[in-house]
């Protein structure tokens, strides 16, 4: 048993490294910039933003004149039996002119435009900030596992070193015949089973660091480590962490993009109303324009081709049979789904709110009994260890009270996590978005 627990040592040692053997480890913080400059759901949320920025742009620039250039020829055969009027095509026409267009009235239409666009950039900016959040989130939460599983695995390795001193302690009254090979035996056993769970702790740090990894936008990267302590990341008062702070579900981002969301089903209700209405818009010319008749003919007959027009149109339909009747409606159903959807996200942030503050209280609660209980579990150890050295207490009571000590300190390790954890979420909850009062 004791080669086959030497191989499987070495294997756990050339395949998973622990991290503390990195010369170069991370910090939270230093994860997090990492991750903000790296991640690629950052950077596309990015391009969101400048993209909806240029819409904004467009949209403002709607109100200037706009201007464009028009140019052609054509040609139109005719005869005395077949073309068209002469009065009219004179045989084709060639023409280059820049054409100015400004529009006087389109029923609000290019208002809305801007409202809209101002909408998206704020709507792309509260996406920006919700990525941000999610990867910030993802980042602590990775971290948070991998110091979790090492301190499981110094844990698990602190019960193989107690195991392999009671072992000592066995062989040497073996020998003096003072307890039976059975007590040996099964000191062994549990040995091999504490170290077979510091290697998989050991593993399921490794994993935490690949998952760290893809989240900091650094997947090819094999040699992160991480510092820190669970209890290091701990705010303490009073041996209790911080209570929660209450959270103003206005200020949250899911909140902010349910309200911008139903801000801009509202605009596109009233884009649609505007449809309806008449659009007027003066326009203007000024280049060339000619047929074929008149360059055809000798040069001091021709006429002047140069010259400008101005003119006045307007736009209005009149009948599309209930087609924009029936988008209106849908418009307003869906700005009524949104409007319940801002309802929605309310009630799911103060539930969490209140999940996570009775989550808090308990793990609070269970680490202050733990922690009490985990200094008599040491004592408790000591004490059937020297009872059994003098023949007082059996093997099992020795075993027993190790088991016990090892799972008060992976209690421990387990509570610390969920603290960390339930922190992670609150903040993750709590993240702000725009001030209404800017």
């Amino acid at each position: 048993m004791g080669f086959r627990l030497t191989i499987m040592l070495l294997l756990a040692a050339a395949v998973i490294p622990t991290m503390a053997q990195a010369s170069d480890s991370l910090t939270i913080d230093q994860c997090l910039v990492i991750a903000k400059a790296n991640n690629l759901e950052l950077t596309i949320a990015k391009s969101g933003t400048r993209a909806a920025e240029f819409g904004k742009t467009a949209a403002d620039r709607a109100f200037l004149p706009q201007f464009r250039f028009s140019g052609g020829a054509g040609y139109a055969p005719w005869s005395l039996t077949f073309g068209y009027d002469p009065a009219v095509s004179n045989g084709g026409e060639l023409g280059a002119r820049i054409i100015g267009e400004q529009t006087v009235y389109d029923g609000g239409m290019r208002s809305l435009d801007i409202r809209r666009a101002g909408l998206d950039v704020d709507f792309q900016g509260v996406a920006y900030k919700q990525t941000e959040r999610d990867i910030v989130f993802a980042v602590r939460r990775a971290f948070i596992e991998m110091l979790r599983a090492r301190q499981e695995q110094l844990s698990r390795d602190e019960s193989a070193s107690r195991l392999s001193d009671y072992i000592e302690l066995i062989k040497r009254l073996n020998a003096a015949g003072m307890v039976g090979y059975t007590d040996l035996l099964s000191a062994q056993i549990d040995l091999a089973n504490a170290r077979t769970a510091a290697m998989t702790a050991a593993q399921a740090s490794a994993l935490a660091g690949y998952q760290l990894m893809q989240v900091m936008g650094t997947p090819d990267d094999t040699t992160l480590a991480v510092r820190g302590s669970l209890d290091s990341l701990l705010v303490i008062a009073g041996g209790i962490t911080e209570p929660l702070p209450p959270i103003d579900p206005s200020t949250n981002l899911n909140m902010q993009a349910a309200q911008l969301d139903y801000g801009l089903s509202q605009i596109a209700v009233g884009q649609i109303r505007a449809e309806r209405l008449p659009n007027v818009s003066l326009t203007g010319d000024v280049g060339v324009l000619t047929s074929r008749q008149n360059l055809q003919m000798p040069a001091p007959e021709r006429f002047n081709s140069f010259g400008y027009s101005v003119g006045i149109g307007i736009d209005m339909p009149l009948w599309d049979w209930g087609a924009r009747k029936a988008r209106i409606q849908q418009g307003a159903a869906e700005s009524r789904a949104a409007l319940n959807r801002i309802k929605a996200v309310d009630q799911s942030i103060l539930a969490e709110y209140r999940m996570l503050q009775t989550q808090m209280n308990y793990a609070e609660q269970r680490l202050l009994t733990i922690r009490a209980m985990l200094e008599t579990a040491r004592q408790n150890y000591a004490l059937f260890t020297a009872k059994y050295a003098d023949g007082d207490a059996s093997a099992y009571d020795v075993l027993a009270a190790e088991q016990g000590l090892t799972s008060a300190h992976l209690s421990e390790i387990e509570i610390l996590a969920e603290i960390q954890t339930v922190q992670a979420q609150y903040e993750h909850l709590a993240t702000k978005g725009q001030d209404k009062t800017e």
